[in-house]
């Protein structure tokens, strides 16, 4: 018998593509694992201390559109809407859509590059993420609140399933002259509220790269994640290695 591939390698992966994915990660609290956030990834969801003022620059709007888009299907991109940042650091609307996806352009005030696309009928969750978060609550307090508010029907989320799309990472970066993303990492998560392990006939544990596993099973935002295989990884090893 072939002894079971660790996970620990992926579960690393996971949680540096999804520590600070806008309006995503940052409201969701994912850790990339299977289970709950632990203790040491709560605190790392917590706000952060108070930094000195700096300017930041915010990147042209055909720039960020770009960077926002190149999280989704390419045959999606042209028709999805999205939300970018303004002079003053504020998510506005950037362009109207024509298709059923949102999608968030990078923040420019966080290192990395992080862009991320969601079905259209997760604006009203996604939107009280970020309400919530302007009002302070942050990490496992702003998903507990979402929660609370959905089961007393309070906020909508889909029942049906719903898809989001994320890239970035740590080594990200967006080529300023073409608006080309590089590496960063792909990772998808489709929402089915309420849905199980019994419900789904998911393992609520990522056994490799590609294999879909059930995150937060039986809650309001239970969700099969997807790390699908990734453009470098695709490549011959030997040309890898290069």
């Amino acid at each position: 018998m072939q002894p079971r591939p660790s996970v620990v390698p992926l579960v690393a992966v996971l949680a540096m593509c999804l520590a600070s994915a806008p309006g995503i990660a940052q409201e969701e609290s994912h850790t990339g694992g299977a289970a709950e956030p632990s203790s040491a990834s709560m605190k790392q969801a917590s706000p952060p201390p108070p930094s000195t003022a700096q300017v930041v620059e915010v990147p042209n709007a055909k720039l960020q559109i770009a960077g926002a888009v190149a999280a989704a299907p390419p045959d999606l991109r042209d028709g999805a809407r999205v939300l970018a940042y303004d002079a003053k650091g504020e998510l506005v609307l950037a362009r109207e859509g024509t298709n059923h996806l949102t999608c968030l352009a990078d923040d420019p005030s966080k290192e990395g590059f992080h862009s991320a696309c969601y079905q259209d009928g997760l604006e009203a969750y996604m939107a009280r993420g970020r309400e919530l978060r302007k009002q302070g609550v942050f990490g496992p307090d702003n998903l507990d609140r979402r929660h609370d508010e959905i089961k007393a029907g309070k906020l909508y989320i889909p029942r049906t399933p719903s898809t989001v799309y994320t890239l970035g990472g740590p080594d990200a970066k967006q080529d300023p002259a073409t608006g080309e993303v590089t590496g960063g990492k792909m990772l998808y998560a489709i929402y089915i509220p309420f849905a199980t392990p019994a419900s789904t006939g998911l393992s609520t544990t990522p056994e490799m790269k590609g294999a879909p596993w059930i995150m937060r099973p039986g809650t309001p935002t239970a969700h099969i994640m997807v790390y699908p295989p990734q453009p470098d990884e695709s490549k011959p090893e030997e040309e890898q290695s290069e």
